[in-house]
């Protein structure tokens, strides 16, 4: 086995070429929503609910998304991490001239979620998806 040198990097988590967060297929830190001002503004508009989601959205000068996915509702932070992953691709892949008519947007998860069993989180996941996508989609006018 060829030694490496001691300043080369091999592993392929810390590479300086990754750049998932700033690529093309990342979500910005751009679009997210940190400013709790415009936060409780947003969460003070009536929402669009769907089965799980309540989706509330702000015409202000800010452009964002921010998520609320509590513990209380979603006890396994595994299923809170895929909520939000799949929340956030539904976002992004919106087209902005939405994103500009929604302006700040949060969702939050308003109905509890049980556990994710592997056989059927295929299944959960694409309808939450789907419920995801139709809230967008839905949410033409503000």
């Amino acid at each position: 086995m060829p030694a490496v040198p001691k300043d080369v990097n091999v592993s392929p988590f810390n590479s300086a070429d990754t750049n998932s967060a700033t690529g093309s297929q990342g979500f910005p830190r751009s679009s997210r929503l940190s400013d709790a001002g415009v936060i409780s503004k947003t969460l003070a508009q009536k929402p669009l609910k769907k089965t799980h989601l309540a989706l509330h959205s702000h015409q202000s000068g800010d452009v964002g998304l921010a998520l609320a996915i509590p513990k209380k509702l979603a006890r396994r932070a595994v299923d809170r991490n895929k909520i939000k992953r799949l929340i956030r691709e539904a976002y992004r892949t919106q087209p902005q001239e939405k994103k500009q008519l929604w302006g700040s947007v949060v969702v939050r998860l308003h109905k509890k979620i049980g556990q994710i069993k592997n056989q059927l989180f295929k299944k959960q996941e694409k309808e939450m998806a789907m419920e995801v996508r139709q809230a967008f989609d839905a949410k033409k006018n503000p």
